[in-house]
This record gives structure tokens, C-alpha cells and sequence, in this order.
């Protein structure tokens, strides 16, 4: 969301944080509007050009502050994985230790699986 008052558009993790306040110039969404103190782009920095430079910039600056956070950007409790860049044989070894990671998970489950037989075995 855009702020009425200065026309920045805040990151995902300011949204995140504070929701309803701006978090270039503090003011809060609610009030602005409610107040009617929306000022136009022309008068936020000294003409139509100016406020679009200044947004340009603002939008530059948070670009590179996002690139920066990394995984922070994401809301909390929610994972999104937008790229995976390994090299083809970190990703061959990869797999073949979770292939023999699985080996003992597997003889815990035949032997879980032979004693419910037994047992089953044994009721009938």
C-alpha cells in the first residue's frame, strides 16, 4: 500500500511490522485519510517531476534494501522458495545422502510393520 501522505510504498517485511503506519514518514494510513490531509504528487516534492524522481529513488533504495535482507522478506510463518541454484554434482551428492539417510528409517519401519504382523498373527 502507497502511503497518502509522502507516496512510499513500504517493503513486505515493513508491511508486516506495522501494517497501518508508514514507515518513511510515520504517519498512520487511517488518520490521513480520515482527516482529508491527502496531498497531491505535485505538492510532495516541488512538482509533478520531483515526486516522481523521489519515488523512483525510494523505490530503488528499497530494492536494494530487499536484496539485502534475503530471507527476511517473507512474512513469518511462511516459506517461499523461488529458486534452488546447486551445481549438478553438489546435487548428485546430495541425493545419495538422503538415499542413505532413508536406509535406517526403512529397517525401523519393516521391523514396526513384521511385529504388528506377529501380533496380529497371534490374535487370530
Amino acid at each position: 500500500m502507497e502511503c497518502p501522505k509522502c507516496g512510499y510504498e513500504p517493503t513486505m517485511a515493513e508491511h508486516t511490522s506495522s501494517p497501518d503506519i508508514c514507515s518513511s514518514c510515520g504517519v498512520v494510513y487511517a488518520k490521513v485519510k480520515a482527516s482529508g490531509m491527502i496531498a497531491d504528487a505535485s505538492d510532495r516534492s516541488g512538482g509533478f517531476a520531483g515526486a516522481k524522481a523521489a519515488v523512483a529513488a525510494s523505490r530503488k533504495e528499497r530494492t536494494e534494501q530487499e536484496a539485502n535482507e534475503g530471507m527476511r522478506r517473507t512474512a513469518p510463518g511462511f516459506v517461499s522458495v523461488t529458486d534452488i541454484n546447486m551445481p549438478f554434482w553438489s546435487m548428485v551428492q546430495f541425493m545419495v545422502k538422503l538415499a542413505l539417510a532413508s536406509i535406517p528409517a526403512i529397517i525401523i519401519l519393516m521391523i514396526l510393520l513384521a511385529g504388528l504382523t506377529s501380533f496380529l498373527s497371534l490374535l487370530t
